[in-house]
């Protein structure tokens, strides 16, 4: 099955604490590691390099070497081109984004979940819980709070560290709109200051888990309305089929994102989000069955399990793309058809 989670000599370049992710590819760990151990267990003990580049051309019958402006990435290990960049960028090493979680490793604050390497080493990330009491919104269906460090050896897009609530009995990772926007999304330039930049997120950590509570709120408020046939059609129209304007983000501007689909398209979604609503994963427990956060978990079900070409695609579209958007519409439009009929 082809992926874009990245195999070196065989092995996936992944480490896991706990149930078997994804493909069943990755290294298990039997207890939470260090950053040394996990690092290394992911297969991201590699450093990278920035080296100029060069264009040729030919003057007067002789070639003629200009350097180029941009730059290319080298991976170290294996002299392997990552991606060109400009001329300001500087790299966040791995090393250095796991060395960031250390203070909340070491006092227990955290511990690491799961870390990898996806598009051939060019994006890596590392996800760890927070070890706090899990949010309980209806009976026994609670969310897990986490933190992920995301990293690009590329100047597509800024390393950055976000808060991301997973759903426990299903593992989906759910879209969140933060009280406190400094903790909502924190994107950190490569520039020469990326570390102190990093080190300034440390300061906000402590709030993290006020932010949760938060949206933990907004998450029961959703139980409390109940929906039928035709409102949920409704909710799936709206989060699929209208335009969302450009968003700016902390460090960056999204692009222009369509959601108007097709209207065959427009149906075969809503016959997946649908049967996912009636009987979906955790769609059934009590306090949770026949609500808007069960229509509001059933499309994070379709986005997290049943969209993309593979499961890594998914993935990356779910955390980093897309589909990110989309939940975080899902969200809000839900939140908005609960205001609208109190």
């Amino acid at each position: 099955m082809a992926h874009e989670l990245e195999v070196k000599n065989g092995k996936a370049s992944m480490m896991y604490v706990g149930e078997v992710p994804w493909h069943g590819l990755g290294q298990k760990l039997d207890n939470p590691p260090t950053a040394a151990e996990a690092i290394k267990a992911a297969g991201l003990d590699w450093s990278v390099t920035v080296h100029p580049m060069e264009a040729w051309i030919e003057v007067d019958g002789q070639e003629v070497c200009l350097p180029a402006q941009n730059r290319m990435v080298v991976r170290d290990s294996d002299h392997k081109r990552l991606s060109e960049v400009g001329p300001r960028w500087v790299p966040l090493q791995n090393a250095d984004a796991f060395e960031w979680f250390d203070p909340f490793i070491k006092s227990g604050e955290c511990s690491f979940e799961t870390a990898g390497s996806l598009f051939e080493g060019e994006r890596i990330w590392v996800l760890a819980k927070l070890n706090r009491d899990p949010m309980v919104i209806a009976g026994n269906d609670t969310v897990n709070k986490y933190l992920m460090l995301s990293n690009n050896h590329s100047d597509k897009r800024s390393a950055r560290v976000s808060l991301s609530p997973i759903r426990t009995v299903c593992a989906n990772t759910l879209a969140a709109t933060f009280k406190n926007k400094s903790t909502k999304f924190l994107g950190v330039k490569h520039t020469a200051k990326i570390k102190d930049n990093l080190n300034a997120v440390r300061e906000i950590i402590n709030t993290a888990n006020a932010d949760f509570e938060a949206t933990a709120e907004q998450y029961r408020a959703l139980t409390k309305l109940q929906v039928d046939q035709d409102l949920l059609k409704k909710y799936i129209k709206l989060v699929f089929k209208e335009e969302e304007k450009e968003e700016t983000a902390t460090e960056q501007v999204e692009e222009k994102r369509k959601y108007t689909v097709k209207e065959d398209d427009a149906r075969l979604i809503e016959n997946k989000i649908i049967p996912l609503f009636e009987g979906g994963k955790g769609a059934q427990l009590p306090g949770v069955r026949g609500t808007m956060w069960a229509a509001f978990n059933s499309i994070t079900e379709y986005l997290n399990w049943h969209t993309g070409r593979t499961t890594d695609a998914r993935l990356d579209s779910l955390w980093f793309g897309q589909n990110s958007s989309i939940n975080r519409r899902a969200l809000d439009v839900a939140l908005d058809l609960v205001k609208q009929a109190a």
